[in-house]
């Protein structure tokens, strides 16, 4: 109820993926749902469940779209004993301890004022010459007669002009010592001696966006069995790549009810399949995304954000590389089987258990046979709960003996199990790997972790 009354040690008591709460500006919201559609990821909301996260998502930021689809999350207020008065802080102004002062010169004359005397100066030349000229004009006029004083009076003149000019030039470009460094930027910008990029080069890091979502057509659309489809959005071009990394996901955003969803999806295509990306989605009657993409024509768009999440596979990340999935759960799986088979640099020894209801309910099937028998590295183990008479698998669940008997054994970072698959059985096999003497993973599973749930 959105008018419910919290402490914060009622908050801190749901802190796990199947009930998770937390508090942000005085309210409580219940974000269990909304761990596959926040922004962020649901890794934000993991590590800050059952706290007061008002810090941490401020210091994220998010956008106001953000913030009102929190709000359909919001159960309650936090209690009066509780209540936490958040007071956005200012940056402190910083005031520098020394000031080096560029300006303490004394201030610069004017060039009216250097200039005018400079012209007086040469007026008072100009009228003693000719004075001069008269009275000694007898003496001095066996050099010239007049033209010698014509000539002495437009020298003069002369000089008076230039030294005008001059004293205008210099006192217009040695004033700059007086100015400040506002004045003038700090240096001047060096020529770049790095060569240019080559046109040639074209470098296609791929199509994703990880904080936009963005429309993708859809091209083509498969039944794989009754209930299975399989999903290929196309590429800007022919020539695009999707560019999610390997063990990572993509966001699918769309509004149902009028509440905005998003799932994530493991596309079972790679960066080799230029201009397209392909789902494999199993579709459920109780889900809330998996009928509107049943419902998906050819032509309509789709709107996908990514990469998400945590793993990044590259090869030889270890030695042995054990692996269980359920269901659904085989997407991230394949991908990375198909990155180890199609890699021949590749040496990691990769076993999948993999656990369905029954035959017809294994993804995949044929792909992951083929990898196996291509590939002597890659071994498939398929267990299933309700079989056939002619199944010839395993049957039951996956226990912790298949898991001693098939996946590789605790060896510190030459070996690693990845886990994906529903929430129940996850905690299964991570508490059977832990008594097998695996180090479990936090809340949130990092790539170094012993044991990776996706």
């Amino acid at each position: 109820m959105a008018d419910g009354i919290y402490t914060l040690d009622e908050v801190a008591k749901h802190t796990s993926k199947t009930d998770l709460w937390l508090a942000c500006w005085n309210h409580v919201y219940n974000v269990t749902d909304y761990q596959e559609d926040h922004p962020g990821g649901k890794e934000f909301l993991l590590e800050n469940a059952g706290t007061d996260a008002t810090t941490a998502y401020e210091d994220i930021g998010h956008s106001t779209d953000a913030r009102e689809i929190l709000e359909n999350f919001r159960i309650g207020r936090v209690a009066d004993e509780d209540w936490t008065d958040h007071e956005t802080k200012k940056m402190p102004q910083v005031k520098p301890h020394g000031i080096h002062v560029v300006n303490n010169l004394p201030p610069p004359r004017t060039w009216q004022q250097l200039h005018l005397p400079t012209l007086g100066f040469g007026l008072v030349s100009l009228v003693a010459s000719i004075a001069l000229g008269r009275r000694f004009s007898p003496l001095l006029h066996r050099f010239q007669s007049g033209g010698f004083w014509k000539g002495f009076a437009l020298s003069s003149l002369a000089s008076m002009l230039i030294a005008g000019y001059v004293s205008l030039w210099a006192t217009k470009n040695f004033q700059i010592a007086h100015k400040d460094f506002q004045s003038y930027p700090a240096h001047k910008r060096a020529k770049s001696m790095s060569a240019r990029p080559s046109k040639k080069k074209d470098i296609n890091l791929g199509v994703l966006n990880a904080r936009t979502y963005q429309p993708f057509p859809l091209i083509d659309k498969f039944n794989l069995s009754h209930d299975t489809i399989r999903f290929v959005f196309g590429l800007p071009s022919e020539n695009s790549v999707l560019g999610l990394p390997t063990g990572q996901h993509i966001a699918i955003r769309h509004v149902v009810d009028g509440k905005q969803l998003a799932r994530s999806y493991t596309p079972t295509s790679s960066n080799k399949d230029r201009g397209r990306l392909e789902l494999t989605v199993k579709i459920y009657e109780g889900g809330k995304l998996t009928p509107y993409l049943s419902k998906l024509n050819v032509g309509d768009t789709v709107e996908i954000r990514g990469p998400k999440g945590e793993m990044k596979y590259h090869k030889n990340l270890v030695k042995e590389l054990g692996m269980i999935a359920g269901g659904t759960g085989i997407t991230p799986m394949f991908q990375i089987i198909r990155r180890i088979c199609e890699d021949p640099r590749d040496n990691t020894k990769a076993t999948l258990l993999y656990a369905n209801k029954t035959e017809g309910d294994i993804l995949l099937k044929d792909e992951l046979d083929e990898f196996a028998d291509k590939h002597d590295q890659f071994t498939v183990h398929y267990v299933l709960s309700n079989p056939s008479e002619g199944w010839q698998g395993k049957t039951g669940r996956i226990s912790k003996q298949m898991i001693d008997e098939y996946l590789p054994a605790p060896a510190g970072m030459d070996t690693k199990v990845l886990v994906c698959g529903p929430d129940p059985m996850m905690e299964t096999m991570v508490k059977n790997l832990q008594e097998r003497g695996f180090k479990p993973p936090g809340k949130i599973s990092k790539p170094q972790d012993e044991v990776f749930a996706f």
